[in-house]
């Protein structure tokens, strides 16, 4: 009788490791909340749509490159870059986070999929940051606001 008990729990344990497994999120998969908005995380964010628009933001961002800016930033912002102020301007986006060695932590995009607010993470010379953008849908693909 003690046998036939140790392996029906056994059996019961197994069973509801089993169900825990498939309710646990997965990391990088999409998750669906109740009001629609999808979060993605790690590298599920970074090969989205939005995920993509904000690493060539930050890859033009870093390298300076005026052109790449203006195709995926906010067109108020990206006005900035032709104004007096497009030096300064410049050197604070800079320093903005490598997109190779930032860390993806959420991507939420909202139920209508028209709009994402994304959190990334990253080490720099000073520290560690967090950093959070918007990133909206516009007739030639998605533009990025800090």
């Amino acid at each position: 009788m003690k046998r036939t008990f140790r392996v029906a729990s056994t059996a019961l344990a197994i069973t509801l490791l089993g169900a825990f497994a498939v309710l646990s999120p997965t990391p990088g998969l999409a998750q669906e909340s109740k009001s629609g908005e999808t979060t993605l995380k790690a590298k599920a964010a970074w090969e989205s749509p939005q995920g993509k628009a904000l690493a060539e933001f930050l890859r033009a961002a870093r390298g300076s490159d005026k052109t790449a800016l203006k195709r995926v930033m906010a067109t108020h912002q990206a006005e900035t870059l032709d104004g007096p102020n497009a030096a300064k301007f410049l050197d604070f986006i800079k320093t903005s986070l490598d997109p190779k060695l930032a860390t993806f932590d959420s991507l939420v995009i909202n139920a209508k999929g028209t709009s994402a607010l994304a959190t990334i993470s990253g080490r720099y010379d000073k520290g560690e940051v967090t950093k959070r953008y918007t990133i909206n849908k516009a007739d030639d693909g998605w533009r990025v606001t800090m």
